[in-house]
């Protein structure tokens, strides 16, 4: 499936959703600021090397009706144990729109982009992912859990000439503060790139807390 096509298919959902309840829905905003563990593992042929950080990103969102839009940036500086290894900065940036199908699954399609900032120059991986939320309520309108999976249907990279495969999972939860407008976040996160010539993966893990405020104007 290319771009355009997956964009008409969120498109074509939202649609389905009666026009007269999308035009009463306010527009809602969210911002939010959140501090990950980031390890890296990076398989070069017979090479391997582990890095870690702590990053810190911020992410902000809109959404009216069963439509939204969420875009997050993060970046944070990787170091390894091994002396060999140089230590590089990490940059990522993502913007995803969505579609709300229901109380409890999202769909979401966009670009994903990590680069890797090192002595050498700067290399990248480009996504452009399609991923499936669902969300279950623990405590109403308090407690959530939720678990998301991602795949890339379009992907690059400077690190290699052959492109093949990205895959994501993230699991974790969502506690809505009494008498205020903010929601804590605890959540694991996993992701895979792998290519070939030469031949590359990088798995990125991250444990992620943040803090979430939502309001509509």
């Amino acid at each position: 499936m290319r771009r355009p096509a997956l964009v008409l298919a969120l498109a074509a959902a939202a649609a389905a959703s009666p026009r007269p309840a999308r035009a009463q829905q306010p527009i809602r905003f969210t911002l939010g600021a959140s501090a990950a563990a980031v390890r890296v593992h990076r398989d070069i042929g017979s090479l391997v090397q582990s890095l870690s950080a702590t990053a810190l990103a911020l992410d902000a969102g809109a959404r009216r009706g069963p439509l939204l839009l969420v875009a997050r940036y993060s970046e944070g500086h990787l170091t390894s144990s091994d002396s060999t290894v140089s230590a590089n900065d990490l940059v990522e940036g993502s913007a995803f729109l969505g579609v709300r199908l229901g109380s409890f699954v999202t769909l979401l399609a966009g670009p994903h982009v990590r680069a890797y900032d090192a002595p050498s120059g700067t290399s990248r991986w480009v996504f452009w992912e399609a991923r499936v939320q669902g969300t279950a309520p623990l405590i109403p309108s308090r407690l959530e859990a939720y678990g998301e999976l991602g795949a890339t249907v379009l992907g690059s990279s400077s690190l290699v000439t052959s492109f093949e495969s990205e895959r994501s999972g993230e699991v974790g939860a969502r506690y809505r503060l009494a008498g205020a407008p903010l929601a804590l976040r605890l959540a694991y996160r996993i992701e895979r790139g792998s290519g070939r010539l030469p031949t590359r993966s990088d798995t990125v893990e991250q444990i992620l807390v943040g803090v979430q405020a939502g309001w509509e104007p």
